[in-house]
């Protein structure tokens, strides 16, 4: 599936996480985006190294974000469960 949604909780509410698979020259990774109780909207990217996806492209990221890094990496794999890593 090359894009999905997953709500994860947050100190603010459960916010939902938008992921869309990009395919590129080099590898798989995923564009990611959400907003926060404002309405602001943070746009990042996730790459996988050793099985494991990262936040790969942090401009400036709020904690909140960065603190939710291994649930992130556990949706993707949640909707990847019978392909290997990249």
């Amino acid at each position: 599936m090359p894009h999905f949604t997953k709500r994860l909780k947050t100190g603010f509410g459960h916010p939902e996480f938008f992921f869309n698979r990009i395919f590129s020259v080099a590898a798989v990774r995923y564009h990611v985006s959400v907003h926060d109780e404002n309405r602001k909207v943070y746009f990042f990217n996730m790459d996988v190294k050793a099985g494991e996806w990262y936040i790969s492209s942090s401009p400036k990221l709020p904690e909140w974000i960065m603190n939710l890094q291994s649930e992130l990496s556990d949706a993707i794999v949640e909707h990847r469960p019978f392909e290997l890593s990249e």
